[in-house]
Parts: structure tokens; sequence; C-alpha cells
């Protein structure tokens, strides 16, 4: 759901759920060159993530066909996904906050 609004420069926002699948976790550990190692930790987490989305954008224009997008997104996650107890009954859940940076053309 998204609503776009404003005359010359453009302005939208958006909400939403979003749903991931986890593929694969590894760590990776580098001790000063001397001592290196990987531990695949896959079955350490929950496979799949459900949770809240919202961004908010700006849409610069250059031309009347291009504008230069500019933009904020946050992905909230609802659930536990780690599949191994936590400490005091705590959870892990995903938080991710981005910069969108695009080109948007609009064919007439």
């Amino acid at each position: 759901m998204g609503k776009r609004f404003g005359k010359k420069i453009k302005y939208q926002f958006g909400i939403g759920l979003y749903t991931s699948i986890l593929l694969k976790q590894t760590q990776y550990s580098d001790l000063d060159g001397s001592f290196n190692f990987s531990n695949d930790n896959t079955k350490n987490f929950r496979r799949m993530d459900l949770g809240l989305s919202a961004g908010f954008s700006a849409y610069f224009p250059v031309n009347d066909n291009l504008s230069i997008k500019v933009g904020i997104d946050d992905y909230f996650g609802l659930l536990n996904v780690s599949a191994l107890p936590v400490v005091d009954g705590g959870a892990i859940k995903h938080n991710s906050l981005g910069l969108a940076l695009g080109i948007s053309y609009i064919v007439k």
C-alpha cells in the first residue's frame, strides 16, 4: 500500500508486509591473518521470517521522462528467527534500515 504526492518533486510513502527465506548463514573469522575459519550456522536459525516494511522516497525530476529517486526503507521482523534458546527468554529479530538510490524513467 502506498501513496505518491507532490507537484515538482514527487514524494512516495508505503507500508506493507514482507517475508523472507534464509538460504545460508556462515560466520567467517580472521584473527590477524594467522587463524582463519568459517562456520555454517544455518541450522541455528529458522528459515522463514515475516515482518512489517515501510518506506519513504523522493523523486527529483531531471526532465519530463527522467527522475532521480532517493529513499529510505525499513524492514522490521516480527518473528523470533533463532532456532536455539536465547538468554533470559529473549528473541532474535531482524531490523534493517536501507538507503535506496535509483533512476525512474517514464514511458509515454
